[in-house]
């Protein structure tokens, strides 16, 4: 697995739009499952390069989490997070989606 495969997967995952409410509002993430430093030093840099915050320890989530946004009752932001576990989940990087609702 390398850093521009990982970076094309969260690209493609962040180009999902939504369909509507799934939920009420609230934020989305993808979290990590890991705890090589390695792994994760890897997923912070290719968040970071595809311009996703990661936080340490999100709000209301697991720790080791990359805030993919808000949403609105769009059911954008939580396709993305799933489109986006999912490419990396097919690469190999375990990880999960989670949502917190407002």
């Amino acid at each position: 697995m390398n850093i521009n495969d990982i970076i094309a997967a969260i690209q493609n995952g962040l180009a999902v739009k939504g369909n509507g409410p799934r939920c009420g509002c609230g934020r989305a993430y993808v979290c990590l499952s890991t705890k090589d430093r390695k792994t994760l030093n890897l997923f912070k840099k290719s968040m970071a390069a595809c311009g996703v915050r990661y936080i340490g320890n999100a709000y209301g989530s697991g720790t080791k989490a990359a805030y993919i946004g808000y949403d609105n009752g769009t059911g954008t932001p939580l396709a993305q997070a799933e489109a986006i576990s999912r490419n990396l989940n097919e690469l190999g990087l375990s990880c999960y989606d989670d949502a917190v609702s407002d």
